[in-house]
């Protein structure tokens, strides 16, 4: 065979293999470890930025400046970068794990220009100096990061761009790589290439000049997400309970090795493939119930959509119509029935239920718990701890401390979330080989 053909055939098997591999594979990232495990913070825990140690109670939360439903749910501390002495990490975050967005992205300097493509959110400390860290490079336009449409030809980079209409938290920038250190209980875990996108435009409503998140943990199933970059397979993670608490147990969001096998109880979820949205984390949601009584609600209510599973959020949130019916089912139980609690819409349209001529107390018996039914037979029976959101409130007139049952559970016109405070002592398993989640109640105190 001449030596042109033997290359000619040579050049098409390499183009047709390159074909058959990831793109992350033929850009010959990193093989992943084993393992690893990340510790979670919890927003009561002392080291998260919303922990408050004046509002402390052995019953829960009291008080609370900032409210569960507008807090950034569980952080991830990352260090990003390398400084001039080769030394790693430059610089150390808090981010917010999400598991509805793909993109791990982080404040970055440039947002500090003054015009108007430009802008941060305030935030304690300085955004991430990227033109200081020796190890950050712009990924290239051949890079699988950067889709057709995304790359900026006058000024030679990849751009990205991230909007959440749920809660409002915007980013726009440059698409980058460097490396990411994360401390984990075997010790350091250094990871070099981990793609990021480096906000020159922020936007995030809760922000405020004291505020210390600076950026989103993206965990979805998307190819840009940190769990597809390394190829792990299978993560799981267990919630601590949203108690403020001096010490709160360390929770870990694990991968590969170090998932642990659950119980022969628990409970398996098909997660769907929806066309632009396989890369997240959808169940068939097919009813709710209180006290474990089905609502039977109207398919028609739910909009065809699915539930999404997300930690990004803290809340939980149903379409409308949905919600309604939840909320008039609580009605019922709360104040027609008992007729121990007044019911309270709050400036934000949240729904409490005010105990009445009783000091506080907990949460007694007569609270509800709320039931999640799915396509199969599976189900998830929240407690209610998991439902409503305890305050004491001091009534100005009286000076009595009055008990609030808040609803962690919230209208929307968009989707159905299953949020953070939701899955709190549960353990979700997450396989990407299998596209399946089992999930089960767990004392996440427990390290599991």
């Amino acid at each position: 065979m001449a030596p042109l053909v033997k290359m000619m055939i040579l050049t098409f098997f390499l183009i047709a293999l390159s074909s058959k591999l990831s793109p992350l594979q033929r850009h010959n990232l990193p093989p992943p470890s084993d393992g690893l495990s990340l510790e979670l913070i919890p927003p009561h825990s002392p080291k998260s930025p919303f922990y408050n140690k004046t509002h402390h109670s052995s019953l829960g939360i009291v008080n609370p400046l900032i409210s569960p439903s507008k807090q950034d749910g569980m952080l991830i501390s990352v260090g990003i970068g390398t400084g001039d002495d080769g030394t790693a990490p430059y610089k150390s975050y808090l981010l917010r794990l999400d598991t509805g967005t793909d993109l791990t992205w982080i404040q970055c300097e440039e947002c500090n220009i003054e015009d108007e493509n430009h802008r941060c959110y305030s935030q304690r400390g300085e955004p991430f100096p990227n033109s200081k860290s020796r190890s950050y490079r712009p990924v290239p336009k051949s890079h699988p990061f950067c889709l057709p449409g995304d790359y900026d030809e006058e000024r030679g980079r990849c751009t990205y761009s991230i909007q959440n209409f749920e809660y409002g938290l915007n980013s726009s920038g440059v698409l980058a790589a460097d490396t990411f250190t994360f401390p984990s209980p075997s010790g350091t875990a250094r990871v070099n290439n981990i793609g990021f996108g480096c906000g020159y435009k922020n936007y995030n409503p809760s922000a405020s000049d004291d505020y210390e998140v600076t950026g989103v943990f993206g965990m979805s199933r998307g190819f840009r997400s940190f769990l597809r970059q390394y190829q792990y397979e299978r993560f799981s993670y267990c919630l601590a309970p949203y108690v403020k608490n001096e010490n709160p147990p360390q929770t870990y969001l694990r991968f590969g090795s170090e998932v642990r096998p659950p119980p022969t109880y628990f409970q398996t979820l098909d997660l769907l493939m929806l066309g632009s949205n396989k890369y997240y984390y959808y169940v068939e949601l097919e009813d709710l119930g209180v006290n474990s009584q089905r609502l039977r609600i109207d398919r028609t209510k739910f909009g065809n959509q699915p539930l999404l599973l997300d930690t990004g959020f803290p809340g939980s949130y149903f379409l409308n119509a949905v919600h309604e019916e939840l909320v008039g089912k609580l009605d019922s139980i709360l104040i027609t029935a008992a007729g121990e609690f007044s019911k309270i819409i709050r400036d934000d349209s949240s729904i409490c239920y005010k105990r009445m001529r009783k000091p506080p107390q907990g949460f007694t018996p007569n609270i509800p718990s709320v039931n999640y039914f799915f396509k199969g037979g599976a189900h998830l029976d929240l407690p209610p701890q998991n439902v409503f959101e305890r305050l004491e409130v001091t009534e100005s007139s009286t000076e009595r401390v009055r008990e609030w049952f808040c609803l962690n559970i919230f209208s929307s016109q968009i989707k159905h979330i299953l949020g953070a405070y939701q899955q709190a002592d549960f353990k979700f398993i997450f396989s990407i080989r299998t596209n399946k989640v089992r999930f089960g109640p767990e004392n996440c105190a427990l390290n599991s």
